[in-house]
């Protein structure tokens, strides 16, 4: 049997602990979006997941990430900004707005 090369390791575990972050996050705004109540066009909701993916990279690097992973503080802000708004937000919001009936 072939040893994983350490690159391989660290690849799969980002990204095993990217998609449940992310969806813990998803959770969330799903939780949020439904004790809103109101109907929300889709527009709407990809915005306000949008401004959430925002919100999520406030929370994220200046509040917990300094805590847990102090490593990431050199990395650039603008395009973690980026993206958590455009490759966060936008397609959560589109997701949820393409699942929820008119």
């Amino acid at each position: 049997m072939s040893k994983m090369s350490p690159v391989v390791i660290v690849v799969a575990t980002g990204l095993v602990n990217n998609v449940i972050i992310g969806a813990w996050w998803g959770l969330v705004f799903g939780f949020m979006l439904a004790l809103a109540g109101s109907k929300w066009a889709s527009g709407g909701i990809v915005t306000l997941a949008m401004v959430f993916g925002s919100l999520v990279w406030l929370l994220s690097f200046y509040l917990i990430a300094p805590l847990i992973w102090p490593w990431l503080r050199p990395l650039s802000s603008v395009r973690l900004f980026v993206g958590h708004v455009f490759f966060f937000g936008l397609p959560l919001g589109l997701w949820v707005a393409s699942r929820i009936k008119s």
